[in-house]
């Protein structure tokens, strides 16, 4: 099922940023008023403009019409996600990018009040050991209608299964309210300081890959720090929820995921439940169980893009450093029970 986002429904989009560009509507705003009536003295509304004027992807019915989108103060600066796509471009621009040849995805809610487009930065990537590539994008979100302040982040893709992950463990994010202008400035020097950051993302990689993880027979003791049984449990349960913590499990154990068999079954703790197995999770089936610390986010990284809102999947998203951190903080050898 297609994720939404704030309960709107999303369509996705990829191809070249001019391809891209003519699926993005333009929108206005207009006093907060009734026919023949009274205007609020606080409010304007936000309307999108007719679809013939913009190129956008709606039903034919609504390409003659302008289409209310929300009410705003007065004080709220609407940002074009237009305005958006031309800020980053100039930024990828100045900083030795051609935006024109750069592979993009865009997603945008059903009347295109909420978008979210990436850009590809194939010069940044790297592979572990001769594995699949994985490559830095750049992504920015925006709305016209409050729901979503203007953002920009950078994330590492494993191509081969699209499993994404925040880039910099520090959660570095460009954000902005609607409420003062959109300076390219601040982007570029963002975009900047981030792209130095890359050897660090790279090296922090390299290290999750090179962290081995023992696989030991079914053991009578209780969990302890340094066993994923242990993180599961106190950890990943804790912050995303006994049934997503279950799930991790049995993929970094089989390479599938699925569903809780019962899902209301009390005092059973999350690596103990029993999960079904029906699908093939890429990048992670082939090498079950999980053989390094990279292995398991790559497991994180599946789950938090299951999510079924955009939201939800960007917020898991940022979780997973952290997680990764907790894993990794204990001297002792990682372990993980197979075998029963």
């Amino acid at each position: 099922m297609a994720p939404t986002w704030h309960a709107r429904k999303v369509k996705f989009y990829k191809g070249s940023i001019n391809e891209l560009r003519q699926q993005i509507p333009y929108f206005r705003r207009e006093p907060f008023r009734v026919e023949n009536g009274g205007m609020n003295q606080h409010f304007d509304i936000i309307v999108r403009k007719p679809l013939k004027e913009n190129h956008g992807y709606l039903l034919p019915d609504d390409d003659t019409v302008h289409i209310p989108i929300a009410t705003v103060s007065r004080q709220y600066n609407l940002i074009q996600h237009h305005d958006v796509l031309r800020a980053l471009e100039d930024a990828l621009e100045q900083i030795n990018f051609n935006p024109q040849r750069l592979e993009a995805e865009l997603a945008l809610t059903e009347y295109g009040e909420r978008m979210q487009i990436s850009f590809f930065l194939p010069d940044y990537y790297f592979d572990l050991d001769g594995g699949d590539p994985i490559v830095l994008k750049v992504n920015a979100l925006n709305s016209v209608d409050k729901t979503t302040a203007l953002e920009i982040n950078l994330s590492l893709e494993r191509l081969v299964c699209s499993n994404g992950m925040t880039y910099g463990i520090s959660d570095a994010r460009f954000r902005k309210i609607h409420l003062q202008s959109l300076l390219l400035e601040h982007i570029k020097e963002f975009l900047k300081e981030q792209l130095e950051q890359f050897p660090k993302e790279q090296r922090l990689y390299k290290n999750w890959h090179q962290r081995k993880i023992l696989h030991q027979k079914l053991s009578e003791s209780k969990p302890s720090p340094g066993q994923i049984e242990h993180w599961i449990d106190k950890v990943v349960a804790k912050k995303w929820g006994i049934h997503a913590a279950a799930r991790v499990y049995h993929i970094a154990k089989t390479g599938y995921d699925g569903e809780i068999v019962k899902p209301f079954e009390k005092n059973v703790k999350p690596h103990d439940r029993e999960v079904s197995s029906i699908n093939k999770v890429p990048g992670s089936h082939e090498y079950a169980p999980v053989r390094n610390a990279y292995d398991i986010s790559q497991v994180l990284s599946w789950i938090a893009g299951q999510r079924g809102t955009i939201q939800g999947q960007l917020a898991w998203l940022m979780d997973i450093p952290h997680l990764m951190e907790a894993l990794l903080k204990t001297e002792k050898p990682i372990t993980l029970i197979i075998g029963g």
